[in-house]
């Protein structure tokens, strides 16, 4: 589904629900203040330059991770598309989301 359904005043959203239950945003923990776009190029796939323009793609952690060395939109560069250069079709309608996490190694208490 590449659209959440519309939402009742008052019913959390599920990036919402997910938040009031413990889980993180990882981009949320990464420097600066870029928007992680990762919605939606054209339905066809064939716009020229990237048309990402919401954040409906995340990385949910029920544990904070200790280090967040990287996270980063891909597939959201003109060079990400397929050949023939000025030609080509985008990956997907969405940019995905990477990350790069540390998290701390638990043992066991005695």
């Amino acid at each position: 589904m590449n659209r959440a359904p519309p939402f009742d005043a008052g019913i959390p959203t599920p990036y919402q629900q997910f938040i009031a239950t413990g889980f993180t945003d990882i981009w949320e923990l990464r420097p600066g203040n870029l928007p992680g776009y990762t919605c939606c190029q054209a339905e066809d796939l064939s716009n020229r330059k990237s048309a990402l323009y919401e954040r409906i793609d995340m990385i949910f952690s029920l544990e904070v991770p200790a280090k967040v060395k990287q996270v980063r939109v891909v597939a959201d560069k003109v060079s990400d598309k397929t050949p023939p250069p000025g030609r080509g079709l985008w990956p997907s309608d969405h940019g995905g989301v990477k990350g790069d996490l540390q998290f701390q190694l638990l043992t066991a208490q005695n």
